[in-house]
C-alpha cells in the first residue's frame, strides 16, 4: 500500500530586519533580504512604513477623512470631475464620487437633510433622506475616505517665498517655517487654520546706556514722557551698565528715550535697529523652558547666517548676543545641556550661556567657551549627563554640570560623526566613515570593534553605498532614520540591548531637510526636492505618501524548514497580519537559491520586465544583470486565506508586497508554509 506523504507546516515569525551578510543556510528565516517601505518593530513583525501629509496648519488630511453619502434616488448618473463644487441653500461642499443612488461629498458648511436641493455644475439633485457618514460597503468607505483626504490635501499650500524651506520650528502650539523672500531677506511664517501667515515685524534691538537696576531677561519698561509700555528682553554686559534691550514688535522707542521699570530700573536708548532675518542658512532648533513660568517655553534657533535667536509662541524673535561682533556670531549648531544653552561655531569653537539664562553670555556671570580643533558636526545631549561634541574625525564629551567642574574629554580620536547624522535616542547614534556607531560604547570601551551599531554588518553594504545627508528619530518606534541624497533611506529600529533591525523606505523625491519636535506629541516635519515650499509631516494615521500609493515589499531568505538536504513540495503560504481589514498582498516565490537547473515553479516573467522602475527586490547576493535568471510563480491573495504554492525544492524564498493609497495600516507578523517532505537531495 502506498503511503501518503505527511503534510508538514512551518511557521516563520518575522523579525530582524535586513541581513545581507549572513550566509544563506545560516540566515534566520525571519530576517529579510530586502524590506522596502516597511518598519521592523521591536515587538516583532514588519509594519507598513508611516505615511505623510502636507502641512500648513489646516486640519490634517489623514485625520479628517470624513465624508457624507447623499441618497439622490434614481437621478441620472452625470459625470462630474472630482472636487466639483456642490451648493444648496445654507451650505456647500465638494463632489467626491458616485456609488449607485449615492453621491459622496465633503461638506464644507451646512448639512444635508431629506428634501435638500443640490446643484452640481448646473445639474440638480434632491436628497431622498438625511446625509449619512458611511458608504454601503467597507471597500467603498475606505475609497471615499481616501478621496475626502485628497480634497483636504488640495487645500493645503506651500510656505510663501523662493527657494527651499530653510527650517521648521515648533514651540508649544505654534509651528513656524523659514523661507527666503528674496536673495537678501528671509521670512518667518506661522502655520494657521488659514495656512502659512507671514510675520512682518520682529521687533527692535535697542543699544542702551546709563543702565541701572535691570537684570538680564524679560522686563517691562515704560517710556518717560508718554508712559508708553514696552515688552523687552535685556542682554547686558557683566557690569550691568550697558548692552542691548530687545523690544517686542510694535512702535519702536527713539534714540534718546529714557525707559524706566520697577525698582528704579532705567536706561537710555542710544541706537535702534529693526530685527530682520537674513536669506540662506540651515535652521536647527531646540526647545526649552529656562525660567519655569507658564508660557515661557521657547525655541532656540541657529542658522549659520546670523545670530542665534529665541523664538516664542507668539512669533516674537529675540536675537541672542552671544558674541559682541555680529559678523562672527553665526552659530551652526545648538543644544541645551545641564541648564545651559550651547552654541557651536565654525572652526570647532563652542560656548554656553550662563546657567539657567540664555540671555546672559558674560564669562564673569557663568558663560564659558571651548574648542575641539575640528569643525563641529554634532552636539548631542545624553541621558547620562554628558554633552557629546563631534567632528567628522573625533568625538569629545563634556562632563560636569557647570563652569566650576566642566571637563572636556576625548572619547575617540579616530571615529567621528558625519554632519547631519547624529541623534540622541536612549543612546547616541551617528554615522562615521566606518559605519553606524553607538557613542555610548565609544565612551565605555574606546575600542572601535565595540562601537559599531551593526557589528555583524547586516546592512553595512547599504550604508557604504549611499550618500547620507540628514537624520532624525521616531521615539515611538525606537527608530533612527537616515536620509540619503537619493530616493532610498534607512530606518533602524534599536532594541533595548542596542542591537539594530534595519529596513528601507523610499520617497518620490530626495529629502531636502528634516526637523523633529515633541511639543504636541512627536512631530516630524520634512521637505522634498521638487515640492518647493511644501512642508510635510509624518503621521501614523496616514495611509499614503501625501495621497500617493505606498508601495511596499519584503523578500524573505530561503527557508528550508530545518532540513536543507530534503526536497519538499510546497503547498500553501498563509501570511499573518494584524489589520481587521483584508490586506491585498502580492506573493511570489523562488526556490533553491536559484542555482538548480530544474525549476518546477511556473515561469511567469522576469522581475525586471514586470517592474521597470527599478528591480524592486534587489539584494546583495545577486546583481541586476542576473534578474532575468529568476523564475517566479505568484498570485494575489488576502491574509484570511492560504495562497497556493507550487514547486519542489529544498528551500523556498517568499517575496510579498503591495501598493495602496487608501488601505489602513497593518503589520505582517509571520508566514506559515505547508509542504510535503519528499526525499533527500541527491548529488
Amino acid at each position: 500500500m502506498v503511503k501518503m506523504p505527511t503534510r508538514n507546516s512551518t511557521f516563520i515569525p518575522l523579525k530582524g530586519g535586513i541581513d545581507l551578510s549572513t550566509t544563506p543556510l545560516a540566515k534566520a528565516p525571519g530576517f529579510a533580504l530586502a524590506a522596502v517601505n516597511v518598519d521592523a518593530l521591536a515587538s516583532g513583525g514588519y509594519a507598513r512604513t508611516l505615511g505623510y501629509d502636507r502641512f500648513d496648519g489646516r486640519p490634517s488630511p489623514s485625520r479628517n477623512r470624513k465624508f457624507t453619502s447623499i441618497d439622490v434616488g434614481d437621478a441620472p448618473d452625470a459625470a462630474h470631475p472630482v472636487f466639483t463644487a456642490i451648493t444648496w441653500a445654507g451650505g456647500s461642499g465638494a463632489y467626491l464620487s458616485r456609488s449607485g443612488h449615492f453621491i459622496n461629498a465633503v461638506i464644507i458648511e451646512g448639512s444635508i437633510t431629506a428634501g435638500t436641493i443640490l446643484d452640481i455644475a448646473g445639474v440638480g439633485y434632491v436628497a431622498q433622506q438625511d446625509g449619512r457618514e458611511y458608504s454601503k460597503t467597507k471597500a467603498e468607505n475606505i475609497a471615499n475616505q481616501a478621496i475626502a483626504a485628497d480634497w483636504r490635501r488640495s487645500q493645503i499650500g506651500p510656505v510663501p517665498g523662493v527657494g527651499p524651506v530653510r527650517g521648521v520650528i515648533a514651540v508649544r502650539n505654534a509651528v513656524f517655517a523659514v523661507r527666503d523672500i528674496d536673495v537678501n531677506t528671509g521670512g518667518l511664517f506661522m502655520a494657521s487654520e488659514a495656512g502659512w501667515q507671514q510675520i512682518t515685524s520682529f521687533g527692535w534691538v535697542l543699544t542702551v546706556t546709563n543702565v541701572a537696576n535691570i537684570s538680564n531677561g524679560d522686563v517691562t519698561l515704560t517710556r518717560t514722557g508718554d508712559n508708553k509700555v514696552f515688552r523687552c528682553v535685556a542682554q547686558l554686559a557683566a557690569d550691568g551698565k550697558s548692552g542691548v534691550v530687545v523690544a517686542a514688535p510694535g512702535d519702536a522707542p527713539a534714540v534718546g528715550n529714557v525707559l524706566t521699570g520697577l525698582g528704579d530700573a532705567t536706561c537710555t536708548v542710544a541706537k535702534v535697529d529693526a530685527i530682520t532675518i537674513k536669506a540662506g542658512g540651515r535652521y536647527q532648533a531646540t526647545v526649552h523652558n529656562f525660567f519655569g513660568g507658564t508660557g515661557q517655553r521657547a525655541a532656540y534657533v541657529a542658522s549659520g547666517v546670523q545670530r542665534a535667536f529665541e523664538l516664542r509662541e507668539d512669533g516674537w524673535l529675540v536675537p541672542l548676543h552671544a558674541q559682541p561682533d555680529a559678523t562672527k556670531d553665526k552659530p551652526l549648531e545648538i543644544a541645551i545641556h545641564s541648564g545651559h544653552l550651547f552654541l557651536g561655531y565654525e572652526g570647532g569653537q563652542y560656548q554656553h550661556s550662563a546657567p539657567g539664562n540664555p540671555h546672559t553670555w558674560s564669562a564673569l556671570l557663568g558663560a564659558e567657551s571651548f574648542s575641539i580643533g575640528d569643525e563641529i558636526t554634532a552636539m548631542l545631549p545624553t541621558t547620562g549627563g554628558v554633552l557629546v561634541i563631534a567632528s567628522a574625525r573625533r568625538v569629545f564629551g563634556l562632563y560636569g554640570s557647570g563652569s566650576k567642574d566642566w571637563e572636556q574629554r576625548a572619547l575617540s580620536e579616530s571615529v567621528g560623526i558625519a554632519a547631519g547624522t547624529g541623534q540622541s535616542l536612549f543612546l547616541p547614534v551617528g554615522l562615521s566613515d566606518r559605519g553606524l556607531v553607538r557613542l555610548d560604547r565609544v565612551q565605555e570601551f574606546g575600542d572601535f570593534a565595540l562601537n559599531q551599531l551593526d557589528p555583524d554588518h547586516h546592512f553595512k553594504a547599504m550604508i557604504d553605498g549611499m550618500d547620507w545627508a540628514f537624520s532624525t528619530q521616531i521615539a515611538e518606534l525606537n527608530q533612527y532614520r537616515l536620509f540619503s541624497r537619493g530616493l532610498t533611506h534607512l530606518a533602524v529600529t534599536i532594541l533595548a540591548d542596542g542591537s539594530p533591525m534595519a529596513t528601507t523606505f523610499q520617497y518620490p523625491s530626495a529629502v531636502a531637510g528634516v526637523w523633529r519636535y515633541t511639543e504636541q506629541g512627536e512631530q516630524l516635519f520634512f521637505c522634498l526636492s521638487g515640492s518647493e515650499g511644501m512642508v510635510f509631516t509624518i503621521d501614523k494615521e496616514s495611509r499614503s505618501f501625501d495621497g500617493a500609493a505606498i508601495s511596499w515589499r519584503i523578500r524573505l531568505p530561503f527557508a528550508h524548514s530545518g532540513s536543507p538536504g530534503v526536497k519538499k513540495t510546497w503547498l500553501t503560504a498563509l501570511v499573518e497580519q494584524t489589520s481587521p481589514n483584508q490586506a491585498p498582498i502580492q506573493v511570489k516565490w523562488s526556490i533553491d537559491h536559484m542555482i538548480d537547473a530544474h525549476f518546477t515553479s511556473q515561469k511567469v516573467h522576469s522581475i525586471v520586465s514586470e517592474d521597470p522602475s527599478a528591480a524592486w527586490d534587489q539584494v546583495a547576493i545577486w546583481n541586476q544583470t542576473q534578474w532575468n535568471q529568476f523564475y517566479w510563480s505568484g498570485s494575489y491573495g488576502y491574509t484570511n486565506a492560504p495562497i497556493d504554492l507550487s514547486g519542489t525544492s529544498a528551500s523556498i524564498s517568499i517575496l510579498m508586497g503591495g501598493a495602496s493609497s487608501s488601505d489602513p495600516n497593518f503589520t505582517i507578523t509571520g508566514v506559515t508554509l505547508d509542504y510535503f517532505a519528499r526525499r533527500a537531495r541527491r548529488g
